[in-house]
């Protein structure tokens, strides 16, 4: 007997069946139970590998019987001698498994030797005698192409100095003739088994059987029984029609509804807070993908070091199961960020330019953030920001965000922005978001005295999830705006009785954010980003305090903290990475970036517009450096060419506390 993603329950005996049927049962049982592992094997006669020497590797394959021509066949004895060429020599052990005689041979060459004799049942030999060696896996994969009575034997001797020959019968290809499953009977079960189970006159194909197994305990469980057993009974092969009978049970367990639930953490408000972001009820029907919707909302909140796989367990009530949701939290939760920036001044010395951000991001265990940051780009601007998140607001799912944020560049501008945002998470990553947005600008000189404007804002959100795989993130978000403007000469004039008159119009921002990574192997990626911002509005040229701004460390790296600005702005970038996930890494980039700006020519108030445009190019090298303690990042980025005169240097360290 054996399950298929439940419980562990004996069977009935099958019946007596031939030799292929029994070994195809056995195959079955492995293939739907996940199958087992392979040991290391020896030659009990010197302790060392056993099977022949390289210089005899790998063996000849050849295909005997009436099928040997036919090209498909042809074309799996091609795939089974690359498959060869990455098997070990030592797996050859015991090829007397395929053919007696061979066996005697072995085993007498083991008895002479003095370490194992025939009938010996020691520790040392057994091992030897019950290995699937590489004639079993081979025969495996002609049983997963369907030709359950395929022979696979060693012909001639398998000594140091000879080639080993192995020929392979394959035989005929198997078909479906007869699938029962028995069982007790509930809701939607024919359903599960007619649309997930093979048809009689199918080809026969273990691999695609087990498949279907798994497929109907998933099924079951989708439907309430989440303990649903898949018991193979019987395999009858009938070689002179090429045809398999397969007796089955599927046991569905109790339909049960969801009972208690906690997690693995020792605080009790921080393991309230993980029920309730999961966002599984308790006293509902039992459903598999609650709890895979459920683990994928813990990881898009990014608050875990790790999100396994939830624990189902029994409880004391009637049909009732529990829910243990096993996550490890960050061992230093909160950051704190400084990113520096050095470059030439054209007019001769340094420029520095900077950024401070500190983040508690899980606090209490609660899931509220607060954000507050700092930044310099070395020209006389500097910003100043605060924000803070409060998750399922009065226990709905939903998550609100309050930033406050005020910007200054002397003798040209001082604005200050309010912004509320509300986050629904709907299916797996994937969240919308609604806001609302308020600022006011005040101009120390020129025409406008001020202005205001009122924003709205949808957005489609993507959250990554498990940063050690390969996954993207996303934000797509369309604004609309009504800015109102108070002009200085009618301020200050008799006929303005408060400033108030003044001209309006409407704005349409996009807003476009993208970022993932691509893992080529275990110790290299290819990560890359691309940011889209645009603002169309009725009145133009913009303002210099609403254009949008790249340049610096987490844009366009080689350039200035913010060096650009445009009414229409793109940036982004490559990086091939090398080092494991979550450990210190070398990186070499490719950033990329372009702006729109719209012009009075001759600087003439009323002249007509003109659209200036430029891209630009930096690439480098970095060096990411991953400690309890925090990260360095140190990148060095040339602005279009390799000249160290212009290179910049941006250094970011995070600090984990």
């Amino acid at each position: 007997s054996e399950t298929a993603g439940g419980t562990h329950r004996p069977g009935p005996a099958p019946r007596p069946a031939s030799l292929r049927s029994l070994a195809l049962l056995a195959w079955l049982m492995l293939a739907v139970a996940g199958g087992g592992r392979g040991q290391e094997v020896t030659d009990p006669a010197t302790g060392a590998a056993a099977g022949p020497a390289p210089a005899a590797w790998p063996p000849r394959l050849e295909l005997r019987g009436p099928q040997a021509g036919d090209p498909a066949l042809r074309q799996h004895l091609q795939d089974d001698r690359q498959w060869l060429t990455r098997q070990p020599a030592s797996r050859l052990v015991a090829p007397a498994l395929a053919d007696t005689a061979a066996l005697r041979s072995w085993l007498r060459r083991a008895a002479a030797a003095g370490t194992a004799a025939v009938g010996d049942t020691s520790a040392a030999a057994r091992p030897h005698l019950g290995h699937r060696d590489l004639l079993a896996g081979l025969r495996d994969r002609w049983l997963a192409r369907g030709h359950l009575d395929a022979v696979v034997r060693l012909a001639g001797d398998a000594g140091a100095a000879a080639v080993p020959l192995v020929t392979v019968a394959p035989g005929p290809l198997f078909e479906l003739a007869a699938l029962t499953v028995g069982g007790d009977d509930f809701r939607g079960r024919a359903a599960i088994l007619a649309s997930q189970l093979p048809r009689a006159g199918d080809r026969f194909r273990p691999e695609r059987y087990a498949r279907a197994a798994r497929a109907v305990v998933a099924a079951c469980a989708e439907r309430g029984h989440p303990f649903a057993a898949w018991l193979t009974r019987d395999v009858q092969l009938d070689a002179a029609s090429g045809t398999v009978t397969v007796s089955a049970v599927l046991i569905p367990g109790p339909r049960a509804v969801v009972g208690p639930q906690r997690a693995t953490l020792a605080s009790v408000r921080a393991s309230a807070f993980t029920v309730r972001a999961a966002g599984v009820r308790s006293g509902e029907v039992f459903r598999e993908s609650d709890l895979q919707r459920g683990r994928e909302r813990l990881l898009a909140r990014d608050l875990y070091a790790r999100v396994d796989e939830p624990l189902v367990h029994l409880t004391t009530a009637r049909d009732t199961v529990g829910i243990l949701w096993r996550v490890e939290p960050l061992d230093r939760p909160n950051r704190l960020g400084v990113v520096l920036g050095l470059s030439r001044r054209e007019e001769g010395g340094s420029r520095l330019s900077g950024q401070v951000d500190l983040e508690l991001p899980n606090l209490a265990g609660t899931g509220r953030s607060l954000r507050a940051g700092w930044s310099d780009d070395g020209q006389e601007r500097a910003t100043f920001g605060f924000a803070y998140h409060e998750p399922l607001v009065l226990g709905s799912p939903l998550d609100t965000d309050l930033a406050l944020r005020s910007e200054v560049q002397q003798d040209v501008y001082s604005r200050f922005t309010v912004t509320s945002n509300w986050q629904l998470p709907v299916i797996a990553f994937w969240g919308l978001e609604v806001g609302a947005g308020w600022d006011r600008t005040t101009y120390p000189a020129g025409d406008v005295a001020r202005s205001r404007r009122i924003r709205g804002r949808v957005a489609v959100l993507h959250a990554r999830g498990d940063r050690t795989r390969s996954g993207w993130s996303g934000t797509f978000a369309v604004e609309t705006a009504q800015r109102r403007t108070s002009l200085r000469d009618l301020e200050d004039g008799p006929g303005d009785p408060g400033g108030d008159l003044g001209r309006e119009d409407a704005q349409r921002l996009l807003e476009v954010d993208l970022a993932g990574e691509l893992w080529l192997r275990s110790t290299a990626s290819l990560a890359g980003r691309v940011s889209f911002r645009q603002i169309d509005s009725d009145t133009r040229p913009l303002p210099v305090d609403e254009l949008y701004r790249y340049g610096g460390a987490n844009t366009l790296r080689g350039y200035r903290e913010d060096e650009f600005r445009g009414e229409t702005a793109a940036w982004g970038g490559v990086e091939l990475r090398l080092g494991r996930a979550l450990r210190s890494r070398v990186y070499t980039f490719l950033d990329v970036g372009y702006f729109e700006l719209s012009r009075r020519q001759d600087g003439a108030v009323d002249g007509p517009l003109a659209i200036v445009s430029d891209t630009q190019v930096g690439y480098g090298l970095g060096l990411l450096t991953a400690a309890a303690a925090g990260r360095l990042n140190l990148a060095v980025g040339f602005p279009g060419s390799v000249d160290f005169e212009t290179a910049k240097l941006h250094v970011s360290l995070l600090g984990s506390f």
